[in-house]
């Protein structure tokens, strides 16, 4: 049980984060986002809840694999440090976009975001590549959001 304490714990938070996105967002959807003017390459608006929800769980077994780690490693404080700034700049990117509607603060947040992602992803592959690889398509998927997000910040100025 105790090697899959550390995986269960990281879903549960990562799922937690997602969770509290959606509820920032659910509402926004048909009363503001709806109205946007959307880059004809905007996934339908069902795509997001699926995909983020896989992203979640791969986000969560990757930093689970890296608190598998020695208890107390010293090693392991840089990079878990880095993905819970991700994951907090990751629902702050909500906040900003949805609740507040500042596309423009928006786009330079998640810029900084998949940076720190990044970043993430280079500390995870010193403690354990598996747990750097899972997180490559989340980095992916936040730079396709990235772009969206600049899309949207053109067509709705």
């Amino acid at each position: 049980m105790k090697k899959w304490r550390p995986l269960l714990i990281g879903i549960v938070v990562c799922q937690s984060v997602g969770v509290i996105g959606g509820l920032i967002t659910r509402p926004e959807i048909s009363s503001w986002y709806v109205f946007l003017n959307k880059p004809s390459w905007t996934p339908p608006a069902w795509v997001f809840a699926p995909v983020w929800t896989v992203l979640y769980v791969m986000m969560g077994i990757s930093v689970g694999l890296v608190l598998q780690g020695p208890d107390g490693d010293r090693e392991i404080r840089f990079p878990v440090g880095m993905f819970i700034l991700q994951l907090i700049m990751n629902l702050a990117w909500s906040v900003l976009f949805f609740s507040f509607h500042l596309i423009g603060l928006a786009l330079v947040e998640i810029l900084f975001l998949w940076i720190v992602i990044g970043i993430t992803i280079l500390s995870f592959g010193k403690q354990r590549l598996s747990a750097a690889l899972l997180l490559v398509p989340y980095w992916v998927w936040v730079g396709f959001a990235s772009v969206l997000n600049y899309g949207f910040l053109r067509m709705n100025p």
